[in-house]
Formats: C-alpha cells, structure tokens, sequence
C-alpha cells in the first residue's frame, strides 16, 4: 500500500503466511524521497534498514531469549507500568485498530 506520513509518501508491505511448518510474518517500508528501506523479518527477529543497496543498520535476535518472550516481555511491561509505552499502549492498538476498518475514502 502507498502511505503518505507527514507529508512524505511511500510504500508499506506486510507479508504473513500462518500456513502450519511455514508461518511467517515480514514488513517492508520504503520511504520515498530517502529511498530508505526497513526489512523486519518478525518470525526470525532480524531485519535491516538499507538505502541504493548500501546497509546502514540491522538486528539480529541474541539467540539467548525465546522469540515470544522477546515478543510480549515488553509489551507487558509496558502495560503494567505507571508511564505506559505510547506505542505499545492500548490507546494506539485502538487507532490502529479503526484504521484497519476504516473505509477509503474513494472521491
């Protein structure tokens, strides 16, 4: 999909397969005018951010702590805590949530 964020535009992939031996979950963003493209491989826990085919970061999972405990830890933390994440906070599950069933506007 095309997204346009403070009025910068670019593209938005989400990939998600939940087929049994293959589930697999992947995004991609690239912005426009920067050319910058982040890669988040969310079943491995590792992605990267490249531009023009040069790579200016990347993560990777330390390979110690079990993918849903790196997963929901935090999430949980900050639901609990006083001064909740904004992002992971039940405010913007709520916004995300009316963005997925809002309707386009098509005019």
């Amino acid at each position: 999909m095309d997204f346009r964020f403070r009025g910068e535009a670019g593209t938005a992939r989400l990939r998600s397969s939940w087929l049994t031996g293959s589930s697999s979950k992947e995004s991609s963003l690239v912005f426009g005018r920067s050319g910058v493209e982040v890669w988040i491989d969310h079943t491995a826990m590792t992605g990267f951010a490249a531009r023009d085919g040069e790579l200016l970061a990347a993560f990777g999972n330390d390979g110690r702590t079990g993918r849903k405990v790196a997963h929901y830890r935090p999430l949980y933390a900050s639901l609990l805590s006083v001064r909740p994440d904004p992002v992971l906070g039940f405010d913007a599950a709520e916004r995300i949530t009316a963005i997925h069933r809002a309707v386009p506007d098509t005019e």
